[in-house]
């Protein structure tokens, strides 16, 4: 592998789920309000790394919406001196989460479309504006 190849080893789904408010205030046809997207990163050894994604959706300020929604999934990634080269972490953290994203976008478009509630699309983001600030403070663990 070139040294400046990143490779997606695995993806696994983590955690989803869903839950309706049975007999809620709320009409089915409205849309939570409120999404939440973290990510953390892990070191396994000097070339490998795992990225965590996580999306919460629901509309935070109801105490009882029409529907919640979790999905947490993880990435492993093999990056070679990703510690080592002066712009490796950058490169890896913000690139891992570009690929990471639609995953998490296409898994909350599927529950959603199966849920009999509206569809939720998360849009299209330039990871690196949206995360930038996150990404940058995020520490491996």
């Amino acid at each position: 592998m070139n040294e400046k190849t990143m490779k997606l080893n695995s993806f696994q789904v983590l955690n989803f789920a869903f839950e309706a408010v049975p007999n809620s205030n709320n009409s089915p046809t409205t849309l939570p309000v409120g999404t939440k997207i973290s990510n953390a990163f892990q070191k396994i050894d000097a070339s490998t790394a795992k990225v965590f994604l996580k999306a919460e959706i629901g509309d935070f300020a109801k105490p009882k919406p029409p529907y919640s929604l979790s999905v947490s999934i993880c990435g492993t990634f093999e990056f070679p001196n990703f510690e080592t080269d002066p712009n490796g972490l950058f490169f890896m953290k913000n690139n891992t989460i570009s690929i990471l994203y639609p995953y998490l976008r296409s898994l909350v478009s599927q529950i959603t479309s199966l849920s009999g509630f509206p569809v939720i699309n998360l849009p299209i983001i330039n990871t690196v504006e949206v995360f930038g600030d996150q990404v940058a403070k995020s520490k491996l663990t």
